[in-house]
């Protein structure tokens, strides 16, 4: 993502829209809330997509992106979302997707980072993490080329941002494993419980807190767990 930042600056006032860099290695990967993205040599998808806000708005794209991230992933194995933004596979993480905003020369900004894990083994995967992580070599069974991964991506989401933001809601809404389960979700000024319901058009999730609801837009999801298993 800082790359895509560069070019952007470096580009003397021209429109960078459409802007798509990928690299074979991140020696210093970000993710949501501060976190490193750890990626070895050619074992992921890594690329940013640099938007200008204007021909898409932003309550899209956040719907938009890991809705079109699971289009073309289900290609190859069984995937969902797990809100806001990573794309998991039996309950362990596949990708990760980080969206930046920023202004420049008058023009505004959306930059989208991937990171898709494609053929890494067990041993290669890091331990200590919130949610395990797998790669697409260990769910499929099989090596899948890099270019093609990306060539279905950017396919779904030309398609996607053709789409209202009521019409990606509901297939965020589809895609989201996280719905009709009891959440714990870090809000960094405190822990919410709740049952999460449905995803709305602006890109929130709607949770159910004792009768009352509140829109959550980010926030770490700590414990998910379904109504049937609550205490």
């Amino acid at each position: 993502m800082t790359r895509a930042w560069e070019l952007v600056h470096s580009a003397n006032g021209m429109n960078c829209h459409g802007t798509l860099v990928t690299a074979m290695q991140q020696t210093n990967g970000r993710g949501r809330q501060g976190r490193s993205w750890i990626s070895e040599p050619g074992k992921n998808l890594l690329f940013s997509l640099v938007l200008s806000e204007h021909p898409v708005a932003l309550p899209t794209i956040s719907n938009a992106v890991p809705v079109a991230l699971c289009k073309a992933l289900s290609r190859f194995t069984d995937v969902s979302i797990k809100f806001p933004n990573d794309i998991v596979c039996h309950g362990r993480k596949l990708a990760g997707i980080l969206i930046e905003r920023s202004h420049f020369r008058g023009i505004p900004y959306v930059n989208i980072g991937i990171g898709i894990n494609v053929t890494q083994q067990l041993e290669d995967l890091p331990a200590n993490t919130t949610t395990p992580p797998t790669s697409l070599l260990l769910e499929s069974g099989r090596s899948i080329d890099l270019d093609c991964i990306l060539r279905h991506i950017c396919e779904e989401l030309e398609l996607c941002f053709k789409q209202t933001s009521e019409e990606i809601a509901m297939e965020m809404t589809q895609y989201c494993s996280t719905l009709g389960k009891n959440v714990v979700i870090d809000l960094k000024d405190g822990l919410l419980f709740g049952i999460a319901e449905t995803i709305t058009p602006d890109g929130a999730l709607k949770v159910n807190v004792r009768g009352q609801y509140r829109h959550i837009y980010s926030g770490e999801i700590l414990r998910l767990q379904c109504e049937a298993e609550a205490c």
